[in-house]
């Protein structure tokens, strides 16, 4: 995994690299009037606090008699303790007998190079060389601190590729983050602890480890997903990542100014979704005079939508959050209502319901629809004849069918067992996955909704 800290010890690694492929065949000699550690002492254990990471970290020194004074470079090698410097890594050269690390750099190189967990004792051997001279091998006790990290921002073509636009994570706990955000084709994205210092900390997906974030600049992006809204969780503890496809949110009209009355756990009317933005929402339908609110969840209260200020939404996501005020209905009548869920914004328009037709029945038709739910004469046919729906006592352009089984294949609603009044999408047929769901069509604007019963 890769920390945002760019600090010496990167240099350090690019040398260490050339000089790993040049000796990674060393054998360990027990020196010979050659190059001797003498600090820290072979078994030392090292704590680092993170409140002083400019203070001195660990110093390492040597001695050579046969070395001294010629000029030679010396190279520090470390590796996990264990693996007898089959992985090893070159992290400083000098020509000094010393080389010193503060807390910071240390830190770094544990968590960075070595990849030890924050907070978690590991042993690491330290080793010396210059040519064909190598030191004794000491092993020391290092415990890292974790790095706490407050904020995180999504960038990617969705903000223009502009870390000042980036979205904000909500923080979940101790470098644990989400987001939910909607995604179009072709979107990549990548994440930055901060919006103000330009690319610096960029995390992206490490292509040889899927879910693994790494801070390496260049591509390629996180990116493939298809268009939908998506939940995304960055794990900075352990440098992980996973992008959840979020299940679609619903929004059930509760108050006396609906149908439902403020029961919640009466026959809610859903708004209508945008087919184009999954968290803009509407519904055209007859309202009384009185208050309203937003549920999340038929039958359940919270989570749900309100307002304080009446121009803005609130969101109420557990009983131990305040409870938002509610919207307000002054005169009994049709009236639109729209709501914005990513802006947390919501009109109501009067809407003037003349010449519309009232239909004796709104039925299902198609063959999605299964065989095996019969109307109450016994009869269905596929695309012959419909599921009658259930026309709302309140509302007559409303209407719902609850727990019908769909099969794979299409559908459209009709209305009087008659073809001249029919709806679909864009005239066509509405496709519809398998699966058994609650049906809710308005005749008023055409709009439906498929909820998926689970």
């Amino acid at each position: 995994m890769k920390y945002i800290y760019k600090i010496v010890l990167l240099s350090f690694l690019i040398i260490g690299i050339t000089s790993c492929d040049k000796n990674e065949n060393f054998e360990i000699l027990t020196p010979q009037g050659g190059i001797t550690i003498n600090s820290p002492i072979d078994g030392s254990t090292v704590v680092l606090n993170k409140t002083n990471p400019g203070n001195p970290g660990l110093t390492i020194s040597w001695s050579s008699s046969n070395l001294e004074g010629t000029g030679v470079t010396y190279s520090v090698e470390v590796a996990l303790l264990g693996t007898d410097f089959t992985i090893p890594f070159v992290i400083g050269t000098t020509e000094a007998t010393s080389i010193n690390f503060t807390v910071e750099e240390l830190n770094t190189l544990a968590l960075d190079i070595l990849e030890i967990p924050g907070d978690t004792e590991a042993g690491i051997d330290i080793r010396v060389y210059a040519g064909d001279e190598v030191s004794q091998k000491i092993s020391v006790l290092l415990t890292p601190f974790s790095i706490e990290y407050t904020e995180l921002y999504l960038i990617g073509s969705l903000t223009d590729w502009e870390p000042a636009k980036g979205l904000p994570f909500t923080r979940l706990g101790f470098n644990e983050f989400e987001i939910t955000v909607n995604l179009a084709d072709g979107d990549a994205f990548k994440f930055i602890p901060q919006t103000d210092k330009g690319w610096d900390g960029a995390w992206k997906e490490d292509p040889n480890n899927p879910g693994t974030l790494i801070d390496e600049i260049g591509d390629p992006n996180i990116s493939g997903y298809p268009a939908g809204k998506y939940k995304i969780y960055v794990n900075l503890n352990t440098f992980t990542f996973t992008v959840e496809n979020a299940m679609l949110r619903n929004l059930f009209l509760v108050g006396d100014a609906t149908e439902a009355g403020w029961n919640e756990n009466n026959n809610n009317t859903p708004m209508f979704r945008s087919s184009e933005n999954q968290d803009i929402y509407s519904i055209t339908g007859k309202f009384r005079v009185g208050g309203f609110k937003f549920l999340e969840i038929k039958g359940q209260w919270p989570p749900l939508w309100g307002t304080n200020d009446g121009t803005t939404l609130t969101y109420r996501p557990t009983d131990a959050d305040p409870d938002p005020g509610t919207l307000s209905i002054g005169a009994e009548g049709y009236y639109k209502v729209y709501v914005n869920l990513t802006e947390a914004s919501f009109s109501i328009t009067p809407y003037i319901e003349t010449g519309k037709t009232i239909f004796a029945t709104i039925g299902v038709i198609g063959d999605a629809t299964n065989k095996a739910d019969l109307n109450a004469n016994g009869t269905h046919d596929g695309w012959e004849s419909d599921m009658d729906m259930i026309q709302s006592t309140f509302d007559n352009h409303i209407w719902h069918i609850n727990g019908i089984t769909l099969e794979d294949g299409g559908m459209k609603f009709r209305a009087d067992n008659d073809w001249n009044d029919n709806w679909g999408d864009n005239g066509g047929n509405i496709s519809v996955s398998a699966g058994t769901y609650d049906i809710w069509f308005n005749d008023l604007t055409g709009e439906y909704l498929l909820i998926p019963i689970l």
